[in-house]
């Protein structure tokens, strides 16, 4: 089975990441895909609306904001995948 992880960075975007989910969630293939959203230094929507449309995503939460690139590479070291998307 293909594993897809899906890693998405936030900062601040809570209002404009609904579609990006939405899109992830239509999409059909033979394989496991796992959502992983790091909200990154801000309070907003993010969480709510990631639970909302992902049940089981992880969310890592940071406190203080990092870089674009260090998020993702912490996302994604957390899995074994064969196929990673950065968001």
């Amino acid at each position: 089975m293909t594993r897809v992880v899906a890693s998405i960075v936030s900062t601040g975007e809570g209002k404009r990441i609904r579609p990006c989910l939405e899109s992830l969630a239509e999409q059909r293939f033979d394989g496991q895909l796992t959502v992983v959203v790091v909200v990154n230094g801000v309070d907003d929507s993010t969480a709510g609306v990631t639970r909302a449309l992902f049940p089981n995503a992880l969310i890592l939460t940071r406190a203080t904001p990092f870089g674009f690139a260090e998020n993702h590479n912490d996302a994604l070291a957390l899995f074994d995948f064969d196929y990673g998307l950065v968001l």
